[in-house]
């Protein structure tokens, strides 16, 4: 008997304002009652990955050279759900 697990993820691609791919982005997952902190980095498609986060509630950041900081607040991930969260950057600063 398996039992249940008590993790879901988040996939997504981050795209500029015209909808091309942005690779080599930063893509922070934050838990907002943990603080805990996961961090991965987009491929050349643009597209970035959480598996197995606990199931809570995550602000989701992106950053990239070239781009405004962009933030996702609560963010809600559910048990044994992949969730889809595309993201898309505006011009300007980092």
């Amino acid at each position: 008997v398996f039992g249940q697990s008590d993790r879901g993820s988040i996939r997504g691609t981050v795209t500029d304002p015209n909808g091309a791919a942005v690779p080599n982005a930063r893509v922070i997952a934050t838990g907002t009652e943990t603080g805990e902190t996961r961090e991965t980095t987009t491929s050349d498609q643009g597209i970035y990955v959480f598996p197995e986060l606990r199931a809570a509630t995550y602000r989701v950041t992106v950053e990239a050279q070239g781009f405004q900081r962009t933030a996702i607040e609560d963010f809600k991930v559910a048990v044994q759900v992949t969730h889809s969260l595309d993201i898309q950057l505006q011009v300007g600063e980092v």
